[in-house]
């Protein structure tokens, strides 16, 4: 049984990332749009500047507030266009650029994602971007799904071309389930089988899957009667339950697993990584001209 240290395997990215960065020409510069007061966004955006910094990157963060004040108690929300012109100025000044989801219901999300240029478009969430990495166009590696394949890599789970094993991918979001799914289409040649929690059946689509990567947001989604023997299991699902941080797989499914990652302390540090991956070889592309 492999259970992932995420912060370790981080640790060891990073390494490799400050040597790549001091053979820069200059410091790799990232932009970080962020929009409205929740506290979990402002957190992320928090480990997201600290790696940075502990990088050497410049951080260039604009927040803009969710609501605005027009005089005499009269307010209004923050618009798309707004939106549009921060990012436009975070774009012109910076190598990549990342808007750290999710945004206000006021603001149209895909039209604000798709105005980052592909090139710098490190998140790998704008149109233009999804389309290349879906073509193995792009340089980038969505960081979700970038992080899976490290974790698969340090868990020795290497049987990428085995066509009898059988992938299950819990989720269909933008930022776990659809880049995890297109990574296993692009990299394997296991049989893959993407659901949501609504499915009716998952406890049966876990028992007939050795490789499960969930994204879902429901705590406990995977419990150990489900699971079976030496199955690799990333946990990519995080939400709170009694204050704590808790993934979608129960914790206790580790001791049947080949490959397992805790929340929190697995997918999510390896992800940030990944994500500094992606700046500084966007940082790379600008210096080339």
């Amino acid at each position: 049984m492999a259970i992932i240290d995420g912060r370790k395997l981080a640790e060891k990215i990073r390494i490799q990332l400050k040597r790549k960065i001091a053979l820069l020409e200059r410091k790799p510069r990232l932009g970080i749009l962020e929009v409205g007061a929740d506290p979990v966004v402002a957190s992320f955006v928090k480990i997201k500047k600290k790696v940075g910094e502990s990088l050497g990157v410049l951080i260039d963060h604009t927040h803009l507030p969710a609501v605005r004040s027009l005089g005499d108690q009269e307010q209004t929300d923050i618009t798309t266009e707004e939106c549009l012109l921060a990012l436009e100025a975070l774009c012109a000044k910076n190598d990549g650029v990342i808007v750290q989801l999710p945004l206000p219901s006021s603001v149209h999300t895909q039209t604000v994602l798709n105005t980052i240029p592909q090139q710098k478009d490190i998140d790998v969430l704008g149109e233009q971007a999804i389309f290349a990495y879906e073509a193995r166009r792009l340089v980038f590696m969505p960081p979700v799904a970038g992080a899976v394949g490290h974790i698969l890599v340090e868990g020795n789970q290497s049987s990428f071309t085995d066509n009898n094993l059988r992938a299950l991918v819990i989720g269909k979001g933008r930022l776990v389930g659809a880049p995890v799914a297109t990574w296993i289409r692009l990299n394997t040649h296991w049989k893959l089988v993407v659901v949501d929690d609504t499915e009716r059946d998952i406890a049966g689509q876990v028992k007939r899957a050795q490789v499960i990567i969930s994204g879902a947001g429901v705590p406990g989604l995977i419990t150990p009667d489900m699971v079976l023997p030496n199955s690799t299991l990333i946990d990519a699902g995080t939400s709170e339950q009694a204050g704590k941080l808790v993934g979608d797989i129960d914790p206790d499914c580790k001791e049947n697993a080949f490959i397992f990652t805790p929340v929190p302390g697995g997918v999510g540090p390896v992800t940030v990584a990944v994500l500094y991956e992606n700046l500084v070889k966007a940082t790379e592309l600008a210096l080339a001209g």
